[in-house]
């Protein structure tokens, strides 16, 4: 089974009907390391499930100093879309 449904089963139950359909409005995207998937001030557009590696959210402050503010590891999502960043999402 796909690891987004494995996660989704363990909170809801979907048909088959309902698993094809949530996929089929879903992409899959690899990513280098170090790849910024958002900065800070951009309108996040995208949900991110992390399948194998981590995502790292962080902002900057005026002494160019990086604060994590949190990781996505493994079978984890990161991020609401249609929400005004403040911080920047790197994988």
């Amino acid at each position: 089974m796909n690891l987004i449904l494995e996660n989704i089963s363990k909170h809801i139950s979907l048909t088959i009907q309902e698993q094809e359909l949530f996929l089929s409005k879903t992409e899959t995207h690899h990513y280098k390391a170090k790849t910024i998937l958002l900065n800070a001030g951009e309108v996040c557009k995208n949900s991110y499930f992390v399948n194998s590696g981590v995502l790292r959210s962080f902002n900057i402050n005026d002494n160019i100093v990086e604060h994590v503010m949190s990781f996505a590891c493994n079978v984890s999502s990161s991020k609401n879309p249609q929400t005004d960043s403040i911080l920047l999402i790197r994988a």
